[in-house]
């Protein structure tokens, strides 16, 4: 009996989108030695990134500790491992229910960041979802000193960003 091909899916990083991937997925296609090897390349957005981006969600802004130096937002994607890893557990039984029921080669998730995080989590709360993970740069959600003050700079610097722009393009065209 032949073997089947492996399935990659591809996870990807916080601020991203699907399409980040397609540098990296159009190299592998490419590679003889993936030739016989992958049966699929799969990508999906994270909840609220690219084609899931949702703004009926609100989000509330408020300071922590009343400091107005210390800005925070809350939103259902404070639980980022929660929601994320919750996601990719759906595209796997997505992919699953595809197959029908039928035999499927080896699973293998990749992930940056984020998208690593939430395969590790999938993996952890549901083991032996994928046959392989390969992460990039993981999150972790260690808290300290450091990490408060790296939070303040990146959401009050988010904060600050534009959020429309005159022209929607994607840079991949």
């Amino acid at each position: 009996m032949a073997r089947l091909g492996a399935t990659l899916l591809f996870s990807h990083g916080l601020g991203f989108c699907k399409e980040t991937w397609e540098p990296v997925i159009r190299r592998l296609k490419r590679s003889p030695m993936l030739q016989r090897e992958v049966a699929a390349y799969v990508t999906y957005d994270q909840p609220f990134h690219g084609t899931n981006r949702d703004e009926s969600v609100p989000a509330e802004v408020y300071y922590k500790d009343g400091n107005p130096n210390s800005p925070r937002v809350r939103h259902v994607m404070n639980d980022w491992v929660g929601v994320t890893s919750e996601a990719a557990y759906e595209q796997v039984q997505r992919l699953n229910a595809a197959a029908k029921g039928g035999p499927r080669g080896p699973l293998i998730g990749i992930g940056h960041s984020l998208g690593a995080a939430a395969l590790w989590a999938t993996e952890a709360r549901h083991p032996g979802t994928f046959d392989g993970l390969i992460l990039f740069e993981p999150v972790v959600g260690e808290s300290d000193e450091v990490y408060e003050k790296n939070v303040d700079f990146m959401v009050a610097t988010t904060l600050a960003r534009e959020t429309k722009w005159c022209v929607s393009r994607s840079p991949y065209t």
